[in-house]
């Protein structure tokens, strides 16, 4: 079954909305684990772990697929939520012009960001997807990905509004603050 632009748009937006409130959960976790003094260490780190992982899984679904004109041929199967066939199947614009304003946005090259995507999909491969053996992993750091989520978000979104298409409002970044602030406190009286 074929999915609808607004269908597209929305599943877009969810997938962000999941990412940045795990992300935000994440590091507030990470925050409080410092300062905590609670029993039962296992399910904090539990719970901790489980956020990161959702948000890992939720962006490569966005932006952790490699640029088709980096591939040899054009995948089978593209994702239906990841960037360049929302951009160019559903909004029927020239993907590289949306890879050109991200990373222009995110003021970096096409090497650096595809550094900071490389990381995040191992990451995925290694540790959430698949347990290799590996006894020891390091997040990768999220900066860059958030950036380029909510950029993603924003993007779709502006499109959205412009087609007349019942998608949620825009201000991704500011949903990411409230929910790392409001967990941080969450976590501070927990602590």
């Amino acid at each position: 079954m074929s999915l609808s632009p607004t269908q597209r748009v929305l599943g877009v937006q969810r997938l962000s909305v999941h990412f940045v409130r795990n992300l935000a959960f994440h590091r507030a976790a990470r925050d409080a684990e410092k300062k905590r003094t609670t029993p039962n260490e296992m399910f904090w780190r539990l719970i901790d772990g489980d956020f990161i992982d959702v948000a890992v899984l939720d962006w490569c679904k966005l932006l952790g697929e490699k640029p088709y004109a980096l591939l040899k041929r054009p995948p089978k199967s593209p994702s239906k939520y990841g960037w360049e066939h929302v951009v160019s199947v559903t909004m029927h614009e020239d993907s590289s012009k949306f890879r050109v304003a991200m990373l222009q946005h995110l003021e970096m090259n096409e090497s650096e960001f595809e550094k900071h995507r490389i990381q995040v999909r191992v990451f995925r491969d290694k540790f959430v997807a698949h347990l290799d053996d590996q006894d020891e992993y390091v997040v990768p750091n999220f900066d860059v990905p958030l950036k380029a989520a909510i950029f993603l978000f924003e993007y779709v979104t502006s499109w959205a509004q412009t087609e007349r298409l019942k998608v949620i409002a825009g201000g991704l970044e500011k949903e990411y603050e409230k929910i790392l602030s409001g967990a941080r406190e969450t976590y501070g009286k927990l602590a």
